[in-house]
């Protein structure tokens, strides 16, 4: 008898925990067993998806980027016999490029984002529904740009015990301003579900308003992408560790599949002790009165996440680089980016592309739990709710799902009862 008041117990702090996530009361039968069909749906569909999207889209870019730097060195033979490629100008200036142009138009994103979100609201719901889509899709390539500039800059001048230090001060800014969150949580470790309203919107830093002054804003543009900047940074870090221990190890990189195929089981096997361990510190930050002690446990969550997250992606990315080879023409790319980032609108999860700061000062109110939760939200039980609050964009399509799906199920019932 105690155990089940403990279960039910515990499913009460997760319930109220989902409600304070998505904004609606969440009750579901099978509650468990749709949390852990969530959490595989999550680490293997979403996540290939993700790291297929970001592969392709980063392949592309390294031959359009290369391309252009090499037009601006005005001379084929501009690297030396000496240099490797990493180390070649034209790799250094595309990598800056790359870095400048992500940046700045992440700020003008950051900036401009609640106009474009009132101009969205004002028109209809099918133009609403294409521009804050297109939103979706600049804002993943102007992340994807300053991604690919900071790891480029980096790896050039790579060293593995430089990436300790770079960890560590990076954990230290993020940590200092509240928003370590930011470099932990992304699939495979959760996803953000597509709100029908306020879509095209980035969390920023210092969270400025349409009303602000253009100073503000512009500020606040500044400081939430260098943020995110620094984010990049860890996850860049927390790579090179990896393909350090990898090699120590004895899983080197020249024995490919092997090594990539034991950085996604390492990476699973993380995420399924996250996964574990949230409940666990679910109960803990209830019941403790210790800020001191909730705050390092929910800091090794979060370096838990970092480093699944990136073994994950690391394990993926290679998987997929073994198909896009460089070269002339790019059609396995252009395929791979455009399926998946299709399969990612389809789904009802592209607005994890916005980035943005998460804050893991601010978890007593948004939310403790990583966002473990897609079917556990869509097959909820809605008659007390109100009619589009906090709505997601699929609410409507699995609502009319059930309805058509409805008569077959007091068919089914009919025959049991007749029986």
């Amino acid at each position: 008898m105690e155990n089940g008041n403990t279960k039910s117990s515990l499913r009460e702090l997760i319930e109220i925990d989902m409600a304070r996530q998505l904004g609606k009361p969440i009750k579901i039968k099978r509650f468990w067993t749709w949390l852990i069909i969530d959490f595989f749906f999550i680490q293997l569909i979403v996540g290939p998806f993700t790291v297929s999207v970001w592969c392709a889209g980063w392949q592309l870019y390294d031959t359009f980027f290369f391309w252009i730097a090499r037009s601006l060195l005005s001379s084929g033979n501009s690297t030396n016999e000496s240099d490797t490629f990493e180390s070649s100008p034209e790799y250094i200036i595309q990598a800056i490029i790359c870095l400048v142009i992500g940046t700045v138009s992440s700020i003008l994103l950051v900036v401009f984002s609640q106009n474009l979100e009132d101009f969205a609201a004002r028109t209809g719901k099918d133009v609403y529904f294409l521009v804050s889509r297109l939103f979706s899709v600049l804002r993943f390539f102007t992340t994807l740009l300053y991604w690919k500039g900071s790891f480029d800059l980096l790896y050039s001048v790579d060293i593995w015990e430089t990436s300790v230090i770079t960890l560590s001060l990076a954990f230290v800014v993020l940590k200092s301003c509240g928003c370590f969150k930011t470099a932990a949580v992304t699939p495979p470790l959760g996803v953000f579900l597509d709100s029908t309203r306020n879509y095209v919107q980035i969390d920023s830093f210092l969270e400025s308003k349409r009303t602000d002054s253009w100073k503000n804003r512009c500020l606040d543009g500044l400081v939430t992408t260098l943020l995110e900047i620094i984010a990049a940074v860890c996850t860049y870090a927390t790579w090179t560790i990896l393909d350090h221990l990898f090699d120590v190890l004895g899983f080197p990189f020249s024995v490919i599949l092997y090594n990539h195929l034991i950085s996604i089981l390492l990476a699973h096997l993380l995420s399924a002790l996250i996964f574990v361990l949230q409940f666990k510190y679910l109960r803990f930050h209830a019941e403790s009165t210790s800020w001191f002690l909730k705050e390092i446990f929910f800091t090794l969550l979060l370096f838990l996440s970092l480093l699944s997250t990136t073994s994950y992606i690391r394990g993926w990315w290679h998987i997929f680089g073994l198909l896009f080879v460089n070269g002339y023409p790019h059609y396995l790319e252009f395929f791979f980016l455009f399926i998946s980032f299709a399969g990612i609108l389809a789904l009802g999860i592209s607005s994890y592309n916005h980035s943005g700061i998460s804050r893991e000062s601010r978890r007593e109110e948004e939310g403790i739990l990583f966002p473990f939760f897609y079917f556990s939200y869509y097959l909820r039980e809605k008659h007390q709710e109100q009619v589009e609050h906090n709505n997601r964009v699929l609410d409507s399509v699995v609502d009319d799902l059930v309805f058509c799906l409805e008569p077959l199920n007091n068919a089914d019932r009919d025959d049991g009862s007749s029986q």
